[in-house]
């Protein structure tokens, strides 16, 4: 499957979220949110656009396994800066309102992750990805934050061509604001 179309099928998933928007419950979002997130060390913020649509910038520590041609485990860890464009939309009803940034939504995942820090794989260079998500997110009174967004989309970086590959993260943290 080449990359237009993939572009194509996120397109016509974009029309089916926004064809089933009737008869739901909305989303509240507050102007501003911060997040400390624990698996992938890091701090987010994320900031209301309009009614519906908030910005996240994020910088986070990763960290991954990688499994080399002579079948050895090699590690890396990488710092990484993620944003992210939401477009939250109505759920459909529920018990109880949903707020606090806590929906689901579409949206596009933008990131660059630079070159290791610490680790053993080489010839690593930075990483440039981009491309369209669903995602969901809760923040619940107790101050977990929950995410998790899945898409597809392109890569390119040094020593990469660009090609078609899945996008995405998944947080779990603290609400600090």
């Amino acid at each position: 499957m080449n990359y237009k179309n993939l572009l194509i099928l996120s397109f016509l998933m974009t029309l089916t979220f926004i064809s089933n928007a009737q008869d739901r419950v909305a989303v509240t979002l507050d102007t501003q949110k911060l997040y400390l997130n624990i698996l992938a060390p890091g701090v987010e913020g994320e900031f209301k656009v309009s009614e519906n649509q908030s910005i996240s910038i994020e910088g986070e520590l990763s960290f991954a396994l990688v499994a080399s041609s002579n079948e050895n485990l090699l590690s890396t860890l990488n710092p990484s800066l993620i944003s992210s464009f939401r477009n939250y939309y109505q759920r459909k009803k529920v018990k109880k309102e949903l707020n606090n940034n806590s929906g689901n939504y579409i949206g596009i995942l933008t990131g660059y992750t630079f070159g290791p820090i610490a680790g053993n794989v080489s010839n690593t260079g930075d990483v440039f990805f981009t491309g369209g998500v669903w995602g969901i997110q809760r923040n619940y009174k107790s101050g977990i934050h929950l995410g998790l967004s899945l898409g597809l989309g392109i890569t390119t970086g040094n020593n990469r061509d660009l090609k078609g590959t899945t996008v995405g993260e998944f947080n779990f943290g603290l609400v600090l604001k």
